[in-house]
């Protein structure tokens, strides 16, 4: 498992740190871990992230820029939404030597589809819950899915198989089942 570490260094740098294979907690190959530090260069080389020091295999050495989550009282501040909606256009605007089209989230829900067409449970509670799960026969979801309804899907997946691969106590597939039936309530709204 990854562990994700930011902490502040000397000299206003700081240290992201991720477990081997991973990217902010999800699994990932060799070719997502170069292209998101070449993502990571760019933004950073046209003021639209912090200054990339380094970069070695299970993280990076960036700018430390001190900062405070917005809430949603400052969106309401027009200085604040120009500021935003400039840099998201230039951020969209960008020509990247890679291709921009949305592939990571679809791309990643059928991975874990696949690897979940692979689990097996045995405490009879998980069983049966997980079992509960495959009855939505996911795979035909998929080859349907909205992308509206896709952070629903999206999570569900990922809880599913976080409860066979998380060392944390959670009742991930009572998640996973909250996640679906929100999935096909707002399925049954859209069609």
């Amino acid at each position: 498992m990854g562990v994700l570490v930011w902490a502040r260094g000397p000299a206003g740098c700081g240290v992201l740190v991720w477990g081997l294979g991973f990217s902010f907690g999800v699994p990932q190959g060799v070719d997502s871990l170069v292209l998101e530090s070449v993502m990571f260069a760019i933004l950073a080389e046209r003021a639209l992230g912090p200054r990339l020091y380094g970069v070695f295999p299970q993280g990076r050495l960036e700018q430390y820029i001190p900062s405070r989550r917005l809430r949603t009282e400052d969106l309401r501040d027009p200085g604040v939404s120009g500021e935003i909606a400039v840099k998201m256009s230039r951020f969209h605007g960008m020509v990247m030597p890679f291709n921009k089209e949305p592939k990571w989230l679809f791309g990643t829900m059928e991975k874990y589809l696949k690897q979940i067409s692979e689990l097996s449970f045995t405490e009879k509670a998980q069983l049966e819950k997980f079992n509960l799960l495959k009855g939505y026969n996911l795979e035909e979801e998929m080859r349907s899915l909205r992308f509206a309804l896709a952070s629903h899907f999206f999570w569900g997946l990922w809880s599913i198989l976080q409860a066979k691969i998380s060392t944390i106590q959670f009742g991930y597939l009572d998640y996973a089942q909250s996640r679906f039936q929100a999935y096909f309530q707002h399925k049954a709204q859209c069609s």
